[in-house]
């Protein structure tokens, strides 16, 4: 997990600088209360951008709740080509977000999350190291406020 330390922002961004593609099965943003109990997720169904998508409807596939990472059974949000790509989630109002929890691809291709950088606003919490066997990184944000959620690669 990645700690931001209540660093207080209008949006939250995951950076890849390995010059991967972007690839995301499913991008869960949880916010509320300080307690477990009081999390909400705040990102399923909401508007999203992506820039160098590969189709125009693409970013939405990243928070349409199917968190399967097989693709032969679900598509992911993906970008068309491996540079300075981003996707990006408007929460529609500014929320403390505790967790960000990133369901990666895993039958084939998982290795792309690798360098992932999280931030909030220009704020890095952290850097995603890809592991073999894990199929969902959870990022501990703290209750940094923020209003949208970036997921970027260089």
């Amino acid at each position: 997990s990645v700690a931001c330390n209540g660093v207080k922002a209008k949006e939250v961004s995951v950076r890849l600088s390995t010059g991967n593609y972007l690839s995301l099965a499913e991008v869960q943003v949880f916010g509320g209360t300080t307690s477990i109990k009081g999390l909400e997720l705040l990102s399923e169904g909401k508007p999203t951008k992506m820039k160098g998508y590969k189709y125009r409807t693409e970013g939405q596939k990243a928070v349409d709740g199917k968190v399967d990472g097989n693709t032969r059974r679900t598509a992911p949000a993906r970008s068309r080509g491996n540079k300075n790509n981003w996707w990006e989630v408007d929460l529609q109002g500014t929320y403390p977000i505790y967790l960000v929890l990133i369901h990666n691809r895993w039958d084939r291709d998982s290795e792309q999350i690798d360098g992932a950088e999280v931030k909030v606003g220009s704020t890095s919490c952290g850097t995603i190291q890809y592991h073999r066997d894990v199929r969902v990184y959870a990022v501990n944000c703290k209750g940094t406020k923020g209003s949208t959620v970036r997921v970027e690669q260089d």
